[in-house]
């Protein structure tokens, strides 16, 4: 790279400007989260009280679970490798449900879907909406260690969609 004339003064390169903005990026940030004295609002005394977030995905999950069973049970002769998917994942609930606090075992009262293929389709859509639901109770957790495994949770039955797609038939 060929010198700057003298009259422009020193010459800044982007991996220099890029430096810098790592060094001072993170007190625009520390400046915008400092308190301006305000006060913090507190919970209304009129408002509903909801579950905690950790309450509230252990009963989803329960109820994902037993729709789960509803599925395993209603189609005992489909192919083994759909149905050891279904039980993998199913297990994989229980597991999140366990880990959350548990939650009281639900019956699923709706029967399945018509078919194989539109049980899991319906399963699809059930994990897709819960993992959107708990990306919002992870948001919504006070505490860190709760937030951090609803997002765990949430990546995993993100993960069960495609999953599920691969084994549909």
């Amino acid at each position: 790279m060929p010198d700057a004339p003298a009259h422009l003064g020193p010459v800044i390169t982007r991996r220099a400007g890029l430096r810098a903005l790592a060094l001072i990026g993170p007190i625009g940030v520390l400046a915008a989260c400092t308190d301006d004295g305000a006060p913090i609002p507190g919970p209304s005394a009129t408002a509903t009280q909801e579950p905690p977030p950790a309450e509230a995905s252990a009963a989803d999950e329960a109820a994902l679970i037993a729709q789960y069973d509803t599925v395993l049970g209603a189609f005992p002769e489909a192919d083994a490798d759909v149905l050891a998917a279904l039980a993998a994942i199913r297990d994989q609930h229980v597991q999140h449900r366990d880990a959350l606090g548990g939650a009281e075992p639900q019956t699923d009262p709706s029967a399945p879907p018509v078919g194989v293929r539109a049980a899991i389709t319906a399963l699809i859509a059930a994990e897709r909406q819960a993992g959107k639901v708990r990306i919002r109770a992870c948001v919504a957790a006070e505490n860190p260690e709760v937030a951090r495994l609803l997002a765990l949770i949430a990546a995993s039955e993100s993960a069960h969609v495609p999953a599920l797609r691969d084994v549909r038939p």
